[in-house]
């Protein structure tokens, strides 16, 4: 018995496509521990000739009729009787190496006992949201097909076998591994495996490959991605109307479909607007929707601005209580809408932050970014933190407002600044149950070039700045800020600064007046590093307090301009404020060198000290002050 068989399905081609192939193996292949299975199958040209002309370490199967890929492969494998099974097409070429480098090269990962097959190109499908080797040329463990099978003929005459074949074996509990290695040179992406791979020429024409694609697609859908009849949902009495745009986007649709009808909630309608695309989307998944599916088709591309607000109006028309905004590449989790209803009760829309991911399905995180944890509406004048595909939202919001037209890149920024100014309630949602996918191919120079028209709709804050206990001092040029404040102060946001809802390394300025002198002396060090966490490197503090050296001095020589004992009264309140109000008591001050080391302890540089600017300031109390700036 021989350690390797390599199955090489063929129709026709010989002189240009098998003899290549097999001349290739012999030259780069130490044939004695390897079997060699030629299956051809409806040949007519001289491929039966010249393989029974071969050497004893090649079979032939043979078949007048055309078999496809997929059982011609079957009767290879069958055949075969290596510990390790190599799938190759007769459309590959082995490269110049030294012998078997291709072999072991394959072979080397399944010291891993948890691999059992290995290959050279991995690929994603979205029909059955799974990485997948392709089976140009794949090493597979004996053991896999006694465990699992061989290749399902369903797929016949070949086309998600490889695909299949890759999600029976996660199911049990197999890996497989890709071993080519990819480098630049000259801003060109080479891979170093020694193979060259033309194109598909394994099965007959007897079926227009194109159909075949369509066929078993569906079959992959089905079978990996579609909302199982045994899935019991739950009932759900407001119809909710998910809001999908496609344009071109035949490859990501699929999973997108499935993760709305894979959800916990009934009485879900699917609104699709496919934006005129030229990517035969109808054609390739027509034949995937069902009766909860509204397909819109646009004679004309005008954008995805047109396209959610004429899905919005026939939601609306068709009675839907809420709308879920879902973009063609992306997915939610089956708990989505549920989750999401649970805050609509108190809230007209909520959001949460997404799972953010490449196209191949690794994780990414994006930097510079700024996002609160809790809603701030004044921050999307800075950046839009609202990803749309997370958004569910009660239809109200939308009977008067529609996305604009005439931006279609940042249009979903311009409706939640719109719905925040009309006083609409958001809600962070927090738990994260949508992915969203990184295109290599995006809309950022659509957005730069729509960028002055959203700016002339809206003043935006070009830094990200906190004002932090702002009290009756609003600053438009901040986020204003204030757990205590007075009902009739306005500000932005009510939330303890002692822990800030931003992200490390996002905001540019935190201007805190009057605010470090109601800690305890053992809690400024935790709330200094805290505002230093959230400021950017070389982002600023500017902080001002009481002096405490100047405002003891003063307490005992007096004033030049009141009685003493008026100004001691007066001085009073500048050491202890209000302690009989909430929030209100100074508990430490500082002098300015206590002031100094409290900060370089937590992590600032550069202190300077500025001119007193709040408005507890007057001529002849500026002395009494410490205003400093210092930075990260």
């Amino acid at each position: 018995m021989k350690k390797y068989s390599i199955v090489i399905p063929t129709y026709n081609h010989c002189d240009d496509l098998l003899k290549p192939c097999i001349e290739s193996i012999i030259k780069y292949t130490d044939l004695d521990n390897v079997e060699i299975i030629i299956v051809a199958n409806g040949c007519t040209d001289n491929t039966k000739d010249y393989a029974n002309n071969l050497n004893e370490n090649f079979k032939i199967i043979w078949s007048d009729e055309p078999l496809g890929y997929t059982k011609a492969t079957n009767l290879g494998i069958k055949e075969s009787t290596g510990d390790y099974v190599i799938l190759l097409n007769n459309d590959c070429v082995l490269l110049g190496q030294e012998k078997n480098t291709w072999i072991n090269r394959l072979e080397k990962p399944f010291l891993s006992p948890s691999i059992g097959m290995t290959g050279v190109l991995e690929l994603f499908d979205p029909t059955a949201n799974i990485d997948f080797l392709v089976f140009f040329c794949v090493m597979i463990k004996r053991e896999v097909f006694n465990k699992i099978g061989i290749l399902d003929e369903i797929f016949s005459p070949g086309f998600g076998e490889d695909i299949d074949f890759a999600a029976r074996m996660r199911k049990f509990g197999y890996d497989y591994i890709s071993v080519e290695e990819f480098f630049t040179e000259n801003g060109k992406v080479y891979t170093n495996f020694p193979i060259w791979h033309r194109n598909n020429q394994t099965f007959g024409k007897e079926t227009t490959y194109k159909d075949v694609v369509k066929r078993n697609q569906k079959i992959l859908f089905d079978r990996y991605l579609k909302s199982q009849d045994n899935i019991m949902k739950k009932s759900n009495p407001h119809k909710i109307g998910v809001i999908t745009p496609s344009y071109n986007s035949v490859n990501y649709i699929p999973t997108a479909i499935a993760s709305v009808n894979n959800q916990t909630l009934d009485n879900v309608v699917h609104y699709i607007y496919d934006d005129a695309s030229t990517d035969n989307f109808l054609e390739s998944f027509g034949h995937v929707f069902d009766q909860n599916t509204v397909l819109i088709r646009g004679e004309t591309n005008k954008g995805q601005s047109n396209a959610r607000n004429v899905c919005i109006r026939k939601a609306i028309q068709d009675g839907c209580k809420f709308v879920a905004f879902l973009d063609a590449d992306d997915s939610w989790e089956p708990n989505h809408l549920e989750k999401s209803l649970d805050y609509l009760n108190l809230n007209d829309i909520v959001y949460s932050y997404p799972k953010i991911v490449d196209e191949n399905n690794n994780q990414m995180f994006i930097y510079n970014t700024p996002v609160p944890n809790i809603f701030v509406g004044k921050h999307l004048l800075h950046n839009n933190y609202i990803w749309i595909s997370s958004v569910v939202a009660n239809v109200k919001c939308f009977r008067n407002n529609e996305f604009d037209d005439n931006l279609n890149s940042l249009e979903d920024w311009d409706m939640w600044i719109r719905l925040w100014q009309q006083n609409y309630k958001f809600v962070n949602k927090t738990e994260t149950t949508v992915k969203y996918l990184i295109r290599e191919s995006g809309q950022a120079s659509l957005g730069s070039t729509k960028r002055p028209l959203f700016e002339s709709k809206h003043k935006l804050l070009p830094k990200l700045k906190l004002h932090l206990a702002c009290g009756h001092d609003y600053d438009d040029s901040y986020i204003n800020v204030d757990l205590y404040a007075p009902e009739d102060a306005r500000c932005d946001i009510r939330f303890d600064v002692q822990k800030l809802p931003y992200p490390d390394n996002s905001v540019d300025e935190i201007k805190a007046f009057h605010i470090i002198e109601h800690f305890h002396f053992f809690e400024i060090q935790e709330v200094l590093k805290e505002w230093n966490r959230v400021l950017k490197p070389g982002g600023k503090l500017w902080l001002e307090t009481p002096d405490f050296l100047e405002s003891c001095r003063s307490f005992v020589e007096g004033s030049s301009t009141m009685n003493t004992e008026d100004w001691r009264v007066l001085l009073y309140n500048h050491f202890f404020a209000h302690p009989w109000v909430p929030g209100q008591t100074h508990k430490f001050l500082f002098t300015e060198s206590q002031l100094r080391t409290n900060m370089s302890w937590a992590g600032f540089s550069k202190v300077v000290r500025s001119a007193p600017a709040s408005k507890y300031v007057m001529n002849s109390t500026r002395h009494l002050f410490l205003n400093v700036e210092a930075f990260k």
